[in-house]
């Protein structure tokens, strides 16, 4: 036993002696280390810090800008600032009051919530925290300078309540000689004994605006609960973050304002970024695109499809200086920064603003999901506006307009058979509807449907220049059509009887265009059709560009080829039907749309039918619009106008046709010198009609006005108009 003690005491003194050496040794090394850093080799680290260092950064371009052909700014660069507050040494939970005065016009009721402002505690009095806290606590809790909190010695009676009274010790005798003792002694054993106590009056005090810095001592010291530090009017714990963004995309004069405020109670701090601004917000938004909210990718329409030329390319600057003092010498530009080019279009700003409008009053008067239209200088097919409703906030991608009212509407009988098919998982079945995606398109160049009636003036057109029929030709659509291999018979939506060739545009008789298309033969429509852009995509520099469907000619049959003459069978999108109709605006000449301004001055064309034709057909579509027409609510004011009515079913693709409708009109504006060619698509109407004269029409007659108007033509009486042909007008 003796033995064991006596080898235990040798280890623990070895172990004193060894301890003591290593710490030595320990401590000679970093002298040994520190004298060779700082005195044998000082000149050597000297010569390190005072070398200089060369640093490449990359310097971003300017993107280019998008005008109009008016030279009116469509998307353009500016300098936005981040407005944000230093929480380290700020609780911005007390700035409810001061906030709301000085920045009520920037910041919403939202930004409050979210950021947790909160007022001032009410009313005034005396607040008791805590009570009998120690010497230690009570030095610990005056460090922090908590703005109103009073950490003051009370005298207690030991035969009351332990409640302080309502007077600091300062005022009694009784504990002035012990102050300098109070940190040995946490109580006095006699009856009137001092203790310290923390509280604060209401009106001079308010936790809720402890920092995070604070916040935590201030609960662990007094040992508070959830309930107690409620109760005290602290709803909410202090943000943990650093920065706190208060407020974005303010301009030069806001961020100013708001950073020179007289006696405010938080550190702010700007940061400029380059921001893409859009004039013309949602009215264009779907067309010119959009950066996204970041302002750093293209995500759509003119800015995606010409993001290099407007993008530019970046330069390389070489920085030579000291890191050590922050001193810069020199820059070289090692590859100098190309801006963007600007863009110019043959868009009109304000006939595309126009068009939303009433885009939009058509959405909301019908209930229907969706309305767009296309308009096209005449003489040129230059694109003067895309429009479509609903539409973005090109600056906020993801806020596209699903919370509108006029969008509200009961789910339509189609939409639930789609959603019940694709909940079947069927590999037949139609994709599913993207709300998020679904109107930063541009509908009129990706959106494919069957035109309906707006194919039947190019039916007759192909007849016509082939000499099988004339204008007072006699069609007899007494009886529904039947034709070999068509289940369904070709019915009228009134029966018209004889009619000529004339009337049967005017009234839209699907009998009367079904036989004259099967007067031809299949080569032959499907000659004229192809070569007036139907299955061919438009050359228009745009993303997503869709070229619809014309079957193959090998497939054609006789119920293919009647069916297609009043605008089912085949597919198109509405820059399409548009462009198609440049024929009868340019005597026959079908005319490529463009885009782009300046690019060059040839105008892409290719004559289709003669001017004969062309203006016998215009003669028929002026028709249409009158009275007797299907189109009497596409007049407008002042003009003489033309154009065609259509309306199809919606297909729902293997399940076949639906009770849904599209409602078109495409038309001529003036009739007897065009200038304009409108055509427009309201998508699903649920209220008040469903017919393109009815809904479609008058957004066409709106648009027409506004757009004639705008570019002040002179008005001109319906006397004075006279189309010569061959035919008179009824």
């Amino acid at each position: 036993m003796v033995s064991h003690f006596l080898k235990l005491s040798k280890k623990f003194l070895t172990l004193c002696i060894t301890l003591p050496n290593l710490i030595v040794l320990a401590l000679l090394a970093l002298w040994v280390k520190s004298f060779y850093l700082q005195i044998y080799n000082s000149e050597f680290y000297a010569d390190k810090r005072n070398q200089l260092v060369e640093r490449t950064k990359e310097e971003s371009p300017i993107r280019g800008r998008i005008f109009d052909r008016n030279q009116i700014v469509l998307a353009d660069n500016i300098i936005e600032y981040t407005l944000e507050a230093n929480t380290e040494d700020l609780n911005l939970h007390c700035l409810g009051k001061v906030i709301s005065e000085n920045l009520k016009f920037y910041l919403n009721e939202n930004d409050f919530t979210k950021l947790g402002f909160i007022n001032k505690p009410e009313g005034t009095g005396w607040v008791s925290i805590k009570t009998n806290i120690t010497y230690k606590q009570a030095d610990q809790l005056k460090k922090l300078k908590i703005p109103g909190l009073r950490v003051s010695l009370l005298l207690m009676d030991k035969t009351e309540s332990e409640s302080p009274l309502s007077k600091p010790i300062e005022d009694y005798q009784e504990c002035s000689f012990i102050k300098s003792k109070l940190y040995n002694f946490e109580f006095f054993n006699f009856k009137n004994h001092c203790v310290y106590v923390v509280g604060g009056r209401r009106e001079e005090m308010n936790l809720s605006c402890l920092t995070p810095k604070k916040f935590k001592p201030f609960k662990e010291y007094l040992k508070l609960d959830n309930q107690q530090l409620y109760n005290l009017g602290i709803t909410s714990i202090p943000t943990t973050k650093k920065v706190v963004v208060l407020y974005r995309s303010l301009n030069k004069e806001e961020i100013t304002k708001i950073v020179n405020l007289e006696n405010f109670p938080v550190a702010f701090h700007q940061h400029a970024v380059n921001k893409r601004r859009y004039p013309h917000s949602e009215a264009l938004a779907p067309l010119v695109g959009s950066m996204g909210r970041d302002s750093k990718r293209s995500i759509t329409g003119v800015e995606l499809f010409h993001d290099k030329t407007l993008a530019g390319k970046p330069g390389i600057t070489k920085t030579t200086g000291k890191p050590s003092t922050g001193e810069k010498f020199y820059e070289t530009v090692i590859t100098p920064t190309e801006d963007g080019q600007d863009l110019y279009l043959t868009v009109d700003a304000d006939i595309s603003n126009m068009a939303y409008v009433h885009l939009k009053k058509a959405v909301c008067k019908h209930f229907a999901d969706s309305a767009y239209a296309v308009v096209l200088e005449a003489k040129t097919s230059r694109v003067l506006a895309i429009s479509s409703y609903p539409s973005f906030n090109p600056e906020k991608i993801n806020s596209t307009r699903l919370g509108d009212p006029c969008l509200k509407k009961t789910e339509s009988a189609d939409s639930a058979v789609l959603k019940a098919k694709a909940d079947k998982s069927d590999p037949n079945s139609v994709p599913s509807f993207k709300p998020e995606t679904a109107f930063i398109n541009i509908k009129a160049i990706t959106d494919e449907f069957e035109p309906g009636s707006t194919i039947k003036p190019f039916i007759v057109a192909s007849a016509l220049e082939k000499g099988l029929i004339t204008p007072e030709s006699l069609i007899d659509a007494t009886r529904p059509l039947k034709i070999s291999g068509r289940r369904a018979l070709i019915t009228d939506t009134h029966r018209l009887g004889v009619v000529t060739v004339h009337q049967a545009i005017q009234k839209s008789s699907n009998i009367a265009a079904s036989k004259i298309s099967l007067m031809m033969p299949h080569h032959q429509v499907y000659n004229f059709l192809s070569d007036l852009g139907f299955g061919i995509p438009s050359p228009l520099e745009l993303p997503g560009t869709r070229k619809g469907m014309l079957p193959p000619l090998a497939k054609w049959t006789a119920s293919d080829q009647a069916s297609m003459s009043f605008g089912y069978g085949l597919t198109t999108t509405l820059l399409q039907l548009a462009r198609a109709y440049t024929v009868f605006a340019n005597d026959g000449w079908y005319i490529e749309p463009s885009l782009l301004s300046g690019n060059s001055g040839e105008v892409h064309k290719k004559r289709v039918f003669s001017s004969e034709t062309a203006l016998k057909v215009r003669n028929m579509l002026h028709s249409v619009t009158i009275s007797g027409g299907t189109a009497e609510k596409a007049q407008v004011a002042g003009f003489q106008v033309g154009g065609k009515t259509g309306t199809a079913k919606k297909s729902l693709g293997k399940l076949g046709y639906g009770s849904s409708y599209r409602s078109f009109f495409v038309g001529i504006a003036p009739i007897e010198d065009p200038r304009f060619i409108i055509a427009v698509l309201v998508d699903n109407p649920k209220k008040d009609g469903y017919y393109g004269g009815t809904v479609a029409a008058p957004v066409f007659s709106a648009i027409t006005f506004d757009a004639l108007t705008h570019t002040t033509q002179p008005l001109i009486s319906a006397e004075s108009f006279a189309v010569h042909s061959s035919h008179t007008l009824p």
